[in-house]
């Protein structure tokens, strides 16, 4: 019994003496530029670290190397033992310092001001026995703004939410811990005096997340709750967590609006391909509705081309007919003539009070190809032509069950093969369907015999036909179920 009660006697000195290191009161201040700053020591921004020059007291060159500092999420830390001082490289967005030793409680050190990059600063961090006991018991409130935080004391947790009261608090010094998920932790050093209370408010600060941001093409403006940010790629670390609106813009691209939600130490990546913004004019003529869309930076400088062939619908509208095999309003006209087509086109723009006309080979084809987006595909919009094209290889249909033999299935593929509905494909990089495959289209440019150029390949034609580059010609006066037309419009 004696035995258990010594035992006791030492268990209890020993919770009332414990070693204890803290940053000496009044001790941090700019120290100049003491220290040499390699080349690599800056942030994900490229921006050079500051430096903090830690001396001691009561605390061996030995321990030294034992010292773990620790900062907020937005802190970069490079440590280096320099004889009986320790320099902590960190960087300029740091709001505090914890540090902590194996052997020894921690502390937090939180920064009183901004630091600068570039710029030494100086604290004394001292090692002591401090008594726990103090003789008495006073009273110790903690309340937090927000409430709601984790309490602890000399290291173990005494309360998971504030407002928290202790009214048998040993007398003498205490590391004080409050933590709250989303917000900064806060270590202070705090003294209860015998038969009083002390009370502490403590305003807890939002902690701070990373933001990854990357755009294909590169190059945009980042714009975080209407703050100009940089351009990406792009990394931002001194955002709070909770919900932000995020905003991307570049020239010639659709704007891209979010709203994210980023959370306390959390690395938020986000990567997002660009979409060309299509400029458009829309065109009704009584109930036929028709695009087109700007072009830039063409043979001839800007222009507008049609997102579409010209439809049966738009045919009919305009000239009271529809010359077509293959019917359907949505179906590109066809059967038409070099000639017919001029006078179409006269009578639109009469009732448009606009400039159409037929393109060039050459305007043709730089649309086709994606103009100053191009991507280099094949064919127009990408290098599977079937992603994007109307031709002998998919525009039949075969019949249904297995009693047919392989020669009625070729045939009856073949008797089916037709023009489509526009706009079943894909479109290009500027947002245009059809240029290859489904109808021919027609060009202003005349070969040597007085034939006409057309472009793009048709429902009929073999793959090769329908490249990009690929071109027939034809008499003024020829009429195929597989040759329409495109419109141009100068910009």
């Amino acid at each position: 019994m004696r035995r258990l009660y010594v035992l006791l006697l030492i268990l209890f000195a020993s919770l009332c003496v414990r070693a204890q290191i803290s940053v000496k009161e009044g001790s941090f201040h700019d120290a100049g530029q003491f220290f040499t700053m390699k080349e690599d020591m800056t942030d994900d921004n490229y921006t050079p670290f500051a430096v903090i020059r830690i001396k001691t007291e009561n605390l061996s060159a030995d321990e030294l190397p034992k010292l773990d500092f620790k900062g907020d999420a937005r802190t970069f830390l490079e440590v280096e033992v320099h004889g009986n001082e320790v320099w902590v490289y960190l960087t300029y967005l740091a709001t505090y310092l914890k540090i902590t030793h194996p052997d020894l409680s921690s502390t937090e050190f939180t920064i009183p001001y901004d630091l600068q990059p570039l710029q030494g600063y100086e604290l004394v961090l001292v090692n002591g026995a401090i008594d726990r006991n103090g003789g008495g018991t006073g009273v110790l409130t903690v309340t937090t703004n927000p409430a709601g935080a984790t309490v602890l004391i000399n290291g173990v947790k005494v309360s998971e939410t504030t407002p928290y009261t202790n009214d048998v608090m040993a007398a003498g010094q205490h590391e004080l811990v409050v933590s709250k998920k989303n917000y900064q932790t806060v270590t202070r050093q705090i003294n209860i005096v015998k038969g009083k209370e002390e009370k502490i408010n403590i305003d807890l600060d939002l902690s701070y997340g990373i933001i990854n941001i990357e755009t294909y093409p590169a190059g945009a403006t980042v714009y975080i709750d209407g703050v100009d940010k940089g351009v990406t790629p792009l990394i931002v670390n001194d955002i709070k967590v909770g919900k932000h609106k995020l905003k991307l813009v570049k020239d010639e691209y659709n704007v891209i609006e979010e709203t994210m939600i980023l959370e306390d130490d959390e690395d938020w990546v986000y990567k997002m391909p660009l979409i060309v913004a299509k400029i458009i004019k829309s065109f009704t003529v009584k109930k036929a509705i028709f695009d087109m869309i700007l072009v830039k930076g063409g043979p001839s400088g800007d222009y507008y081309i049609g997102r579409t062939e010209v439809t049966q619908e738009l045919w009919k509208t305009v000239m009271g007919d529809n010359p077509s095999r293959n019917g359907g309003s949505r179906h590109p006209v066809e059967s038409v003539t070099y000639d017919d087509c001029l006078k179409f086109i006269k009578k639109l723009n009469k009732m448009t009070k606009a400039n159409f006309r037929l393109p060039t080979r050459a305007e043709w084809e730089y649309a086709a190809k994606g103009g100053k987006w191009s991507k280099g595909y094949e064919y127009s919009g990408d290098n599977d032509i079937n992603k994007v094209a109307w031709y002998n290889g998919n525009s039949g249909s075969y019949l249904m069950g297995r009693r047919h033999t392989q020669e009625q299935q070729q045939d009856y593929y073949n008797m089916t093969r037709s023009i489509h509905n526009i706009a079943e494909k894909h479109d290009n990089e500027l947002g245009l369907f059809d240029m290859s495959g489904n109808v021919y289209e027609m060009c202003t440019d005349v070969d040597a015999n007085g034939f006409h150029c057309a472009m793009g390949g048709s429902f009929s034609c073999e793959a090769d036909r329908c490249k990009n580059t690929s071109s027939v010609y034809f008499k003024p006066d020829t009429k195929a179920k597989d040759l329409g037309l495109r419109l141009v419009l100068d910009n």
